[in-house]
């Protein structure tokens, strides 16, 4: 038998193998594997034994071989979550076996694999602490802050160089977009296009974006957006950084103007380019570049071209941003509605990890006051002009989306470099971007002394100069709408429920009296329940309401208490979605308006974390199942009622095994994305 199962185990290692072999082709520097194909048997089954004897008897044994070996000769020890993506990896193997009927063993994620996968990381724990590895790793203090962001920024741009402008790009991209390496990587010009946000304040509001269909979260076809905004800050906006970057390309080092007449001819073009304008930015060049900029920095972090990613989201959130915003502004587990309906584009996380506050109406950037002249303005990418009327005509082009938004782009990146150079160009008189003929122009010099002048004597709009001179007040007029708001959609909802209460009651009467008619059960004198005629008694639908939590909606900040006595999935949802009381709030919309801040000590912080799993497996099941967004409380009852099946005597056996394996999700078909 276990002669059997090594063969099987050794064949499972093929198929890993093959999957090792395909991707080294695409990133070989990344993954420098050698793979021996053709070794072992490749039309085994998973099971959950094959899968530990493969993790134990080929990967651990293996080692990490992007690190030398040990003093000893053995293997460097993988961490653990290289072991998680191995699972990841032959969990998907076994998913499309299971999908195409050739496999009949259960889930490989058991009881033994789970033991397999505690002892692990209670092994790595121990083994970290032992070693005194650096306990900041992986920590908040595991990035950078808003200075270093500014040192970095202006380390590329002091070099001069082409390529020192594509790394500060792509620094600061991966800072303001939450970018993986990948994603900035593989973007091409034809993923890149720009919109206007409306109403955002008292300066226009140009938005970069561009779509994705590489990288860790973008699957099955699916597109992940990328967006930014202006910073407040010249020195580390992410959008003039790359349209100095393509002024660069196309002005300064003579890279030819792409040639839209086809697709063919410009496609391919990388916004981020390697040995040539076709070529990939290699995974080494972005990780070495980046490690260099840090350490003359002096940042220490664990992350290079993933540091961004980290630091922007948590820059984000100190300033405002809501969870959710974020997952959506990262791209993380986006649903179907999302992905496919909505605009992907989440307003909160751009104001704020661009330097604004996080609510509408605040956009205000003085350098953007004065607009250049047109003649000016066309004489950045002069070429654009010619080549979108020639598209929008149909003149000899071929007319694609594509080329119309990165076209529109370049024209609005026009503004944005004459801006910004006349900010920067203070501090960097004889940079060798500002060398350059349109920077020496007597048209040019007369709009930089009249957008500096303006800049340092035009007032800011009235309620800016408020929000800085009386903080204070301005906190509490913004605290009274919120607050009516809230006050208004509480009442609504409370209206709406007091509706559906009294449709179930008569309803209930309607039946209650259709049975009296049809002699199905009788009044019991001088009691409270009826009796049916087979004995057997029938209280009436007196639902006790759950006691209100503690709420505070007079002072600045809302404090309330989640509600500990709710026994059920339908009571944790309804306090989520409506509030468990007419005079209670719901919690989504102290989440939305006030972010973690109404969370006031640590045991209600975790308690709300704790409770956010059983709100995510609604959605997960409502998503799956295609249950309307304001039907979401029968997935609730779902659940409820595989609570039961499963003998659950409280919401903590749920919580604790969605933490886990979520093996509640499995028996309703439902797959976790959480």
């Amino acid at each position: 038998q276990d002669a059997a199962t090594n063969s099987t185990s050794r064949g499972l290692y093929s198929v890993h193998a093959a999957a090792l072999a395909t991707n080294a082709e695409k990133e070989a520097e990344k993954y420098p594997y050698e793979v021996q194909p053709g070794v072992f048997e490749t039309d085994d089954l998973v099971s959950e034994v094959k899968l530990l004897r493969f993790l134990k008897e080929e990967v651990e044994t293996t080692g990490n071989q992007k690190k030398r070996r040990g003093n000893d000769g053995g293997a460097v020890t993988l961490q653990y979550e290289s072991y998680s993506q191995c699972l990841k990896a032959i969990i998907d193997l076994w998913k499309d076996q299971k999908a195409a009927g050739k496999n009949d063993h259960p889930h490989p994620r058991g009881d033994k694999l789970n033991t397999w996968r505690k002892a692990k990381q209670i092994s790595e724990k121990e083994t970290r602490r032992a070693n005194n590895v650096d306990r900041g790793i992986g920590t908040l203090e595991d990035g950078y802050n808003f200075e270093e962001m500014v040192a970095v920024s202006l380390y590329f741009f002091d070099r001069q160089s082409e390529t020192e402008m594509r790394n500060r790009a792509t620094f600061l991209l991966h800072h303001m977009m939450l970018l993986r390496g990948e994603s900035s990587r593989f973007a091409e010009l034809a993923d890149l296009f720009t919109m206007h946000f409306p109403e955002e304040g008292h300066s226009p509001c140009p938005v970069l974006i561009f779509h994705s269909e590489f990288g860790k979260t973008t699957t099955s076809g699916n597109r992940n957006y990328f967006a930014t905004i202006r910073h407040r800050d010249v020195c580390v906006c992410a959008f003039g950084a790359l349209a100095f970057y393509f002024f660069y390309r196309f002005h300064v080092s003579g890279e030819p103007f792409p040639d839209f007449s086809t697709s063919e001819n410009w496609f391919k073009i990388k916004m981020l380019k390697g040995c040539d304008r076709f070529q990939d930015m290699a995974y080494t060049t972005q990780n070495d570049e980046i490690h260099r900029a840090f350490n003359a920095c002096d940042i220490t972090s664990l992350h290079t071209t993933h540091a961004g990613h980290g630091s922007g989201a948590r820059d984000a959130e100190l300033h405002g941003a809501s969870e959710d915003s974020l997952r959506r502004h990262g791209g993380w587990n986006m649903q179907s509605m999302e992905r496919h309906y909505l605009s992907k584009i989440s307003r909160k996380p751009l104001r704020t990890i661009n330097g604004f506050p996080a609510k509408q109406g605040h956009f205000w950037l003085p350098r953007s006051i004065i607009e250049p002249p047109s003649t000016l303005q066309r004489k950045v990418f002069p070429e654009a002009d010619t080549w979108l009327e020639r598209i929008n005509n149909g003149d000899g082009c071929e007319k694609t989306i594509a080329a119309q938004g990165f076209l529109r782009l370049l024209i609005t990146m026009r503004t944005i470099i004459l801006q910004d150079a006349a900010m920067l160009r203070r501090s960097y008189p004889n940079h060798r971007l500002f060398q350059q003929p349109i920077f020496q122009d007597d048209e040019y010099r007369t709009f930089e002394a009249s957008l500096v002048h303006a800049c340092q004597t035009t007032p800011s709009p009235a309620e800016l100069r408020l929000q800085s001179a009386i903080p204070d007040v301005s906190r509490r007029l913004d605290a009274i709408d919120t607050k009516l708001e809230m006050h208004q959609r509480v009442q609504m909802e409370a209206y709406h429920r007091e509706n559906v209460q009294l449709r179930e009651k008569m309803n209930m009467m309607c039946s209650q009296l259709d049975r009296f008619m049809s002699g199905h059960f009788r009044f019991v004198p001088g009691s409270s329940h009826t009796e049916t005629i087979n004995g057997t008694t029938s209280q009436p639908n007196a639902q006790s309401r759950p006691t209100a939590s503690s709420t505070n909606l007079t002072s600045e900040r809302p404090v309330y208490y989640l509600n500990r006595s709710i026994k059920t999935v339908t009571e944790v949802w309804r306090e989520w979605s409506v509030g468990l009381t007419p005079e209670s709030p719901a919690v989504s919309q102290l989440e939305d308006e006030f972010g973690a801040s109404w969370r006031q000590d640590q045991a209600e912080r975790q308690a709300f974390s704790r409770r956010l799993n059983i709100i995510k497996a609604v959605n997960d099941i409502a998503e799956q199942k295609g249950i309307p967004a304001d039907e979401r409380f029968r997935a609730a009852e779902m659940l409820d009622e595989a609570m039961n099946r499963r003998d659950w005597k409280s919401l903590n056996a749920l919580i604790n095994d969605l933490k886990g394996n979520a093996n509640v999700l499995n028996d309703l078909s439902v797959r976790k994305t959480f």
